[in-house]
């Protein structure tokens, strides 16, 4: 089994669980064995497993104590293969499920990009791979379009930080589209870095 096979057979099994997990209301989480570089996510995953699991803190919560985005910790948590509690947090929200094509999704809007690439039978892979853009900052582009050798990203509302991290990636050499419209989705937006 190749390394993009075994990697793929992971990431398959983390959506199973992804799925399994956001259907009920139990809380779930698994852990799975990563090098110690993949486990890094710039806080103290153990200080929030306990603000979370045993003290009843929401993700937003922990972010605000850790002085950073809700998104960081749910990407440090993901990174440890953790789930938060009742999905987004402890205030019994479901998880929105976001699904096409028995892919799981991060938002609606990236889902009409993928319906409106299919209607065009433009093949796409959903977030590709990581990639490190420096020692602490990672990214992973919405989508990859093989056919044409570019990533594309789908914001609704760009934060500085993803514009910091687009534009690394650009400045790395890849080129990067960005749809910041779903009425009118377009590839030509090529990403500038600021």
């Amino acid at each position: 089994m190749t390394w993009e096979e075994k990697q793929e057979e992971e990431l398959d099994l983390l959506a199973e669980k992804l799925t399994e997990a956001f259907s009920g209301d139990d809380a779930f989480f698994a852990v799975n064995s990563m090098s110690e570089k993949d486990l890094d996510c710039g806080f103290d995953i153990e200080l929030a497993k306990k603000l979370h699991y045993k003290e009843g803190k929401t993700i937003r919560e922990i972010a605000s104590l850790f002085g950073t985005y809700s998104s960081k910790i749910f990407s440090g948590f993901a990174r440890h293969k953790l789930i938060p509690l009742n999905g987004v947090d402890q205030r019994r929200k479901r998880f929105r499920k976001y699904v096409y094509n028995n892919i799981v999704f991060k938002s609606s809007w990236e889902i009409e990009v993928a319906k409106w690439l299919d209607s065009r039978n433009i093949e796409w892979v959903y977030e590709p791979r990581v990639f490190e853009l420096s020692n602490d900052t990672r990214y992973i582009p919405d989508f990859f379009l093989p056919k044409f050798g570019f990533y594309v990203e789908v914001k609704g509302y760009l934060r500085a930080i993803s514009a910091e991290k687009m534009s690394l990636f650009v400045k790395l050499g890849y080129d990067l589209r960005y749809i910041d419209d779903i009425k009118n989705i377009s590839l030509d937006e090529k990403w500038r870095p600021r």
